[in-house]
């Protein structure tokens, strides 16, 4: 347990969500926090989607110590993970909620058990002639260590 910190826990999680999406949809790619991406770059094909992935509370500071930890050291962690998947206009409501599932899918994933999905948005429209559907889908985190971060 001690081997868990803030960074390498939002690292774990941004790497299994890699693995796992890429594995399912190569063809959509994934902008992570604090890395370049241009969604211009998806190209203006009908089906062009990406989803976009947002984490907070995997900072080095922060953390609740446990309430039941009397005897021990033991700290909970928690946050939120975000994901907005984006598809072009003239993609049906079907790719995009399709994406969504997938992304649910992954979070209910019995080794994903440190996630709870708190909300999911419908379809809103985006950029000035609404060349983009988006969805949110938000999701709590918490896991317990104990190392103090």
């Amino acid at each position: 347990m001690s081997d868990v910190t803030p960074r390498t826990f939002r690292d774990d999680l941004l790497g299994a969500f890699n693995t796992y999406w890429t594995a399912l949809h190569s063809d959509v790619p994934i902008a992570f926090p604090n890395v370049v991406f241009d969604p211009e770059d998806v190209g203006e094909s009908d089906t062009g989607a990406w989803v976009r992935v947002a984490i907070v509370g995997s900072s080095e500071g922060g953390q609740i110590r446990y309430s039941n930890s009397v005897a021990r050291n033991h700290w909970q962690r928690n946050g939120k993970i975000t994901f907005e998947v984006y598809v072009r206009e003239q993609a049906s409501t079907d790719r995009i909620y399709d994406l969504v599932d997938d992304i649910a899918l992954f979070l209910e994933n019995p080794g994903s058990d440190f996630a709870v999905i708190s909300n999911i948005s419908a379809p809103v429209e985006l950029g000035p002639d609404g060349t983009w559907f988006q969805v949110s889908l938000s999701a709590d985190w918490l896991y317990f260590t104990d190392r103090a971060a």
